[in-house]
């Protein structure tokens, strides 16, 4: 029996490349269990898009799960960013306390033992996100910094408003979210505009208290949006909850798209609806019931064995 295969798409770096594991780390906005490829100095979160009816042809075989696993590379300190709360043990009388990447890192590891594969790189970054004791011999302690780890968002929301200024069509496609998902504007976003997306984007790596802060650092105020809903919205559809609510100006709009997305569940495939177990109808297949069909043949006739005469 052929092994069940998976279709991937992977970043140039690591296309072809035999060390990276897969392995479950909870993500770091909803604490839900997700997957990533990790090799030293490389993590990739891997993502799940499916329709409701969708196969792959390849060599001489259908394979009848057409989900499409994209792996993208996403930067290690965001999934170590709860871990690094969670070991200062942060109080209104302290600051917290100090500890070693070892101990940071086995935190959580019965767990997640997935953690343990950090333990072999040979540099991690976490004095940018942290306050550093170096206690000689090798030995540094590392405690989160609150500063610092604003800073650091805040280059990454610098980094991503350039990548979406240099998109036009990527950032027209933006503007209306996800209410306009085969709309562009070719008006150019502004200042504010990008900001806001990109801090969008970002939060879908980081809960509702670091979002706060980052918003606050821009003068903004803070569109939370719910971690169970954006849990159960990138199981369903493969689309992270960041990316329906970009913008987030209007929660109730937000509010409508998720009541619109949670009608329709996805498992094995089979579509199912609160309101009846009819499919619905896609606009494609719609336009094709007007089309003339007469003396047009189906697909599985040119399959059928022929008649002998």
């Amino acid at each position: 029996m052929k092994q069940a295969e998976r279709i991937f798409i992977l970043p140039r770096n690591a296309e072809g490349q035999q060390d990276l594991k897969i392995i479950t780390l909870p993500h770091p906005r909803t604490g839900a269990a997700a997957r990533f490829m990790v090799r030293s100095g490389q993590v990739l979160e891997i993502q799940k898009v499916t329709e409701r009816y969708r196969c792959w042809f390849k060599d001489n075989y259908v394979h009848k799960d057409g989900s499409l696993f994209i792996a993208t590379e996403v930067d290690p300190l965001f999934l170590l960013l709860p871990l690094l709360e969670k070991n200062r043990k942060q109080t209104s009388e302290s600051a917290g306390y100090f500890c070693e990447k070892d101990q940071i890192l086995t935190e959580d590891f019965e767990a997640y033992p997935g953690y343990a594969h950090f333990l072999e790189w040979p540099t991690l970054p976490l004095g940018l996100v942290c306050d550093t004791k170096d206690a000689g011999g090798g030995r540094v302690y590392y405690r989160l910094d609150n500063s610092k780890v604003v800073k650091w968002l805040q280059a990454k929301v610098h980094k991503m408003k350039a990548h979406l200024a240099a998109s036009p069509d990527l950032a027209g496609s933006l503007r209306g979210g996800a209410r306009a998902a085969n709309y562009r504007d070719s008006t150019p976003l502004t200042d504010a505009e990008l900001t806001k997306a990109a801090i969008g984007f970002i939060s879908d790596y980081i809960n509702n208290d670091w979002q706060t802060k980052l918003c606050e650092a821009y003068g903004l105020p803070p569109v939370h949006i719910p971690t169970e809903k954006s849990a159960a919205l990138a199981q369903n559809t493969g689309q992270s909850a960041a990316e329906k609510h970009s913008f987030g100006g209007n929660a109730e709009v937000y509010e409508w798209e998720q009541d619109e997305i949670s009608k329709y569940a996805y498992d094995g495939g089979a579509a199912k609806t609160a309101e009846s177990k009819t499919p619905q109808k896609s606009l494609a297949q719609k336009k094709l019931e007007k089309v003339d069909k007469s003396g047009m043949k189906t697909l599985t006739s040119f399959f059928a064995v022929k008649k002998k005469e």
